[in-house]
């Protein structure tokens, strides 16, 4: 992977641009079959989830671009971060893949 490698941001959301990410998560948790009136609490405890999740992996994929003495994170780094983890690593491929 090249050092320079940036994803495309893709603008097709028919979200409103106020939209909460609990709110995202509710209308995913009633599109993907959770059940018909999901809970909004329910849909902010995932969120919760959601950004504590992503805060322990940014703090180690910045742990190993400083290791680099890198002062950006590359895409390298997230990789080298999720590595031991096969499924997570090969559907992180795939998405990157189906933005190329």
């Amino acid at each position: 992977m090249s050092s320079s490698s940036t994803l495309p941001v893709k603008s097709e959301s028919k979200l409103p641009a106020n939209a909460s990410l609990a709110e995202v998560i509710h209308g995913m948790l009633f599109g993907l079959g959770d059940c018909s009136k999901p809970l909004l609490t329910t849909a902010k405890m995932i969120e919760t989830l959601l950004l504590q999740q992503m805060a322990v992996l940014l703090d180690q994929v910045e742990e190993i671009a400083m290791r680099r003495d890198s002062s950006k994170i590359e895409m390298q780094d997230i990789v080298f971060v999720m590595r031991k983890d096969k499924a997570k690593l090969t559907r992180l491929l795939n998405i990157i893949g189906s933005y190329t």
